[in-house]
């Protein structure tokens, strides 16, 4: 979700960060890298507007196979937004290439030390590593960590109230059956 990178011969989805799943969040901010290691590599990197219709991202115009092996692009400080779902991929027409994609300093995790609101909706935050973290919330819900692979319920992420380390992470979520007030805040161990 914040940086990756592989080869590809065919076209190849991958999700980044999604603005409308973190709390508070606004746009993302990504940098994209693509270079042909066959001399008939042809790819551009595309973005998904919430249709599953892809279009190339802003200021890609791609490697083409008539250039050769080595052909590379950089795209810089694209914004994923709300329209986004932060769905892209990587178009391959033919050839291999390799990729990497990577979060830029202008887009960084909005971490998150304390937040309190009311969601009807699950909410994602990122919470900061090495802090010690309470929280307060009502209503039927349930609060989730990332483990790396999938998300997984904290032992109490059913109570209205517990203290939890940041996981290594960072990413914990709040899935509510109906409005949920919550408050969480952080502390130095």
């Amino acid at each position: 979700m914040l940086k990756g990178a592989g080869s590809a011969s065919t076209t190849t989805q991958v999700q980044l960060l999604d603005p409308n799943d973190v709390f508070e969040a606004e746009d993302f901010y990504y940098d994209f890298y693509v270079k042909g290691t066959t001399a008939d590599a042809v790819a551009v990197w595309q973005r998904d507007y919430q249709t599953y219709y892809f279009t190339d991202i802003p200021g890609a115009s791609g490697i083409s196979g008539n250039t050769g092996t080595g052909s590379q692009e950089w795209v810089k400080d694209v914004s994923v937004g709300s329209d986004s779902a932060g769905l892209f991929q990587i178009s391959v027409d033919a050839g291999t290439v390799d990729y990497f994609y990577s979060l830029n300093g202008r887009g960084h995790y909005p971490t998150t030390r304390a937040s309190e609101g009311a969601t009807s909706s699950s909410v994602e935050f990122y919470v900061e590593p090495g802090r010690i973290y309470t929280v307060t919330s009502d209503g039927t819900h349930e609060w989730q960590y990332y483990d790396g692979s999938g998300w997984a319920a904290f032992s109490e992420g059913t109570e209205s109230g517990f203290t939890f380390d940041a996981p290594p992470t960072r990413r914990i979520k709040l899935v509510p059956t109906g409005t949920v007030n919550f408050n969480f805040k952080s502390r130095k161990p």
